[in-house]
Parts: structure tokens; C-alpha cells; sequence
């Protein structure tokens, strides 16, 4: 399996660096997956941002995305 992972690694970056619209998109991607990450990892360890409904979330997603 570390095998797959890692030549899908390599082929997703050549088409990243391959594709400006695609690094981007890209770059969007791996920031809202470390944003979640972290906000779970807050919520399970400390009980952060329990109380935080999934449509509030949602507009602050969307917030960051139009600020960016």
C-alpha cells in the first residue's frame, strides 16, 4: 500500500506542477484538510468548537475562501 501512496504522491505533483489552475486548487485542498485536521484534533482532545454548528462552519469556510 506504501507503494501506491507514494506513486500517487508523485503523479498528483508532476500534474500539480504540470498545471497552475491544478497547484492552486491543489494548495486549496491540502489547506482545508489541515484546517479540518486540526479543528478535529482540537475537538477531541479539549472539546473545542463542540457547540459550533455545521452551517456556521460552513460560512466561515466560505468567508476564508472569498478573503483569500
Amino acid at each position: 500500500m506504501g507503494r501506491f501512496l507514494l506513486l500517487g504522491l508523485v503523479v498528483g505533483t508532476g500534474v500539480m506542477l504540470a498545471r497552475a489552475t491544478a497547484w492552486r486548487a491543489g494548495r486549496e485542498l491540502a489547506r482545508d484538510l489541515s484546517d479540518q485536521l486540526v479543528l478535529r484534533v482540537l475537538r477531541m482532545t479539549s472539546g473545542f468548537a463542540n457547540d459550533v454548528s455545521k452551517p456556521t462552519q460552513e460560512e466561515e469556510r466560505d468567508r476564508r475562501l472569498r478573503w483569500r
